[in-house]
């Protein structure tokens, strides 16, 4: 059989080594960038950065996922065997991540390379592709930041067992791929996008080795070999769960007992539908009457007298769903009071719980007690015309999304914040990132001397109220010094003892209210970014306050942002007017190359390598865009940069290939002779 790759003439030497060293620059470049962008460290997000890093923390240290509760295995640990993986390395968490990047689009370059034969289109492709700066926005502990990593290595192994792997090789690279498959699989839960993509691969093999002449057996048994890789993968994980706690289930978001009872409670219909809240307040009602089980989480989902924690969710995205439970929410807040009703001692006690609730739901449809319909698709709410509407809308963002990266977005500087042991034990456990320091610590020393006097009566005195960003009641240090400079100025021998010093240490900013004995007042405040007092005297009533120096605040988390940061950031900031410019062109360049790519391959019945690898990307951003578009439009905002990722690689990697297959389509004057068999 013969190689894909038509045209593979060998380029000149010099143009070999200079584009490897400008392959080895734009990885050196990449990897300061991602080494100097700031983390932002959440400790206090328990259902996503802190989770993540607790279930590593037990993965590392050989406890498996560790305690069983709600949230062990609601989410796939795929990200936490990562962070081990980057804790026993001793490299900080960004270094490994930005490398396995690196790693993702080196690998897709490389079939680039093998496909069109240029070393110089694979660059292209390797350097637009890392640099996107959206890759680096979210700069958080969240499963996101190695999504996109996998998906591309995924298709770039998948492709390369498929068409260029020798028969000595093919099959250890399938097994390989499959294996990464499972812990793509394993990381997040709509995993099911890149399916389609690998798909027609699968088929352009399957076509080329018919051509070819190869038997079926050929194709077939790489493929088996792969998804039984990825299938063991799965089987593993649920046989370790198994054996730790004591009952045969993957993640349990995706289980059929959870499932089933959010299914069957979204089906029951009672009253007008809410928007993006498919178990309004009068659903679970009504639920509680005929549901025993279900009954006994009313105190946690609707209090007597109170509103759930979980309300304010959904309000923050859709005002259809505030003061309710809204879609997205629901769903963490069913099994957060579950848990507190003691139904998640481990996964058995879990299962036996949600399978009652579905049967007795289910028992009083049947009875004709409550109104149901068919749930046909699983964990995706019912939608109402309004939210059907919201589809035009949802498309609109998602292309400005894919165009237009917009503006830097600095710092979530806010965000850092949480209980100080934790943020220390995850820095240990991330091997000491550059990250924001936290914001709920003072980080603000001010050290102030004055004096106050009243002409009515030098002997006055004030009292004083300090708070700041976090704090009500902050306790300053204040004493009250002699002034015989006031005695002098003032020629009053009372004011003797009227100067003060003053020492505070507060978070961000700082507020002091200054009270007279006959209660007036007024407030000193030093904003969160000043270094100054806005003015040096004051009236407090009839009295004055006098400070001697307004530049008494010093900010004891100097040194951030450092010289690389302030260099990282110029670099990042420029990138995005860049990519604005160049993605509309790229993009649309690549639509129409793919366009009259397709009408060549389809008149001469052939293809090209890089055909079907631009074929699988432009299905993969589809079906990807597709699943967030179902998200956005039933459930909370998913038109959201760390959700894009994969579609933000995958546009330029779709761009570059549908560039190359135009210009080896079959009939043109460079076209290679790809039918779309394997290689020997």
């Amino acid at each position: 059989m013969r190689r894909f790759g038509g045209g593979l003439a060998a380029s000149p030497e010099r143009s070999k080594f200079l584009l490897a060293g400008l392959s080895i620059c734009l990885v050196l470049l990449f990897v300061f960038l991602a080494a100097n962008t700031p983390l932002v460290i959440m400790v206090w997000q328990a259902y996503d950065d802190d989770l993540f890093v607790r279930i590593g923390e037990s993965f590392a240290g050989g406890r498996w996922l560790g305690r069983f509760n709600a949230l062990t295995l609601a989410k796939g640990p795929g990200y936490s065997m990562f962070l081990a993986a980057s804790y026993w390395s001793g490299l900080p968490i960004t270094i490994t991540q930005a490398l396995f990047y690196v790693g993702a689009v080196g690998a897709i370059a490389f079939i680039a390379f093998r496909a069109t034969g240029s070393r110089a289109w694979a660059v292209a492709l390797f350097g637009l592709a890392l640099f996107h700066p959206k890759i680096l926005e979210p700069a958080r502990v969240i499963r996101d930041s190695i999504y996109m990593s996998q998906s591309l290595l995924v298709l770039a192994l998948y492709a390369y067992g498929l068409f260029f792997a020798s028969v000595r090789y093919r099959m250890r690279v399938m097994l390989v791929a499959g294996i990464m498959l499972g812990w793509f699989w394993l990381t997040r839960d709509e995993g099911v996008w890149i399916l389609p993509g690998l798909a027609v691969l699968a088929a352009f093999s399957f076509l080329g080795s018919r051509r070819d002449g190869l038997a079926f057996a050929t194709w077939l048994r790489p493929n088996l070999l792969f998804s039984a890789a990825f299938a063991g993968v799965l089987l593993l994980f649920s046989t370790l769960n198994l054996l730790t706690y004591g009952r045969f289930v993957g993640v349990d978001f995706k289980s059929g007992d959870f499932q089933s009872a959010i299914s069957v409670m979204e089906s029951v219909q009672v009253g007008p539908p809410v928007p993006f809240v498919s178990v309004p307040r009068p659903t679970r009602l009504r639920l509680y009457e005929v549901s025993p089980t279900f009954r006994t989480l009313r105190k946690h989902l609707d209090p007597e007298g109170a509103t759930s924690p979980w309300e304010a969710g959904g309000c923050m995205f859709r005002p259809s769903a505030c003061g309710d439970l809204g879609n997205g929410f629901f769903m963490w807040a069913l099994r957060d009071a579950a848990e507190k009703e003691g139904h998640y001692t481990s996964p058995r006690a879990a299962k036996k719980f949600f399978s009652a609730l579905t049967d007795e739901i289910e028992a009083a449809c049947g009875r004709g007690d409550l109104r149901c319909s068919k749930d046909y698709i699983p964990m995706l709410p019912p939608l109402t015309k309004e939210q059907v509407g919201w589809i035009p809308r949802s498309l609109r963002e998602l292309g400005s999304a894919i165009f237009f990266p917009g503006r830097y977005p600095g710092y979530a500087s806010g965000e850092v914040v949480g209980d100080p042991a934790r943020f220390e034990n995850t820095l240990d456990f991330l091997n000491y990132p550059a990250h924001l320091p936290k914001q709920d610590v003072p980080n603000a020393h001010v050290e102030l001397t004055g004096w106050y006097y009243d002409k009515s009566d030098g002997q006055e005195w004030f009292s004083l109220l300090v708070s700041d960003a976090k704090r009500k009641d902050v306790a300053p240090r204040l004493d009250r010094v002699d002034s015989p400079d006031l005695v002098i100025s003032q020629k009053d021998a009372a004011a003797s003892r009227q100067r003060f010093k003053l020492s505070m240490d507060c978070v961000a900013s700082c507020s002091m209210v200054f009270r007279a004995p006959d209660g007036a007042s007024t407030e000193v405040a030093i904003a969160a970014s000043s270094e100054r007092l806005p003015a040096q005297f004051y009236s407090v009533g009839d009295a004055l306050l006098a400070f001697d120096n307004p530049g008494t605040v010093v900010r004891t988390q100097g040194g951030f942002p450092n010289s690389k940061i302030r260099v990282t950031t110029w670099i990042r900031e420029a990138l995005y007017p860049l990519y604005g410019a160049l993605m509309p062109i790229l993009i649309g360049l690549g639509l129409m190359a793919y366009l009259y790519a397709s009408a060549r391959s389809i008149v001469a019945r052939s293809w090209t390598l890089s055909y079907a690898m631009a074929s699988a990307c432009w299905i993969l951003i589809v079906t990807r865009a597709i699943i967030l578009v179902l998200v956005d439009i039933s459930s909370f905002p998913a038109i959201h940069t760390p959700y894009l990722l994969p579609i933000f690689s995958l546009c330029i990697v779709a761009s570059i290939f549908s560039l190359t297959a135009a210009r080896d389509a079959p009939g043109s004057a460079k076209t290679g002779a790809l039918s779309g068999s394997a290689a020997r």
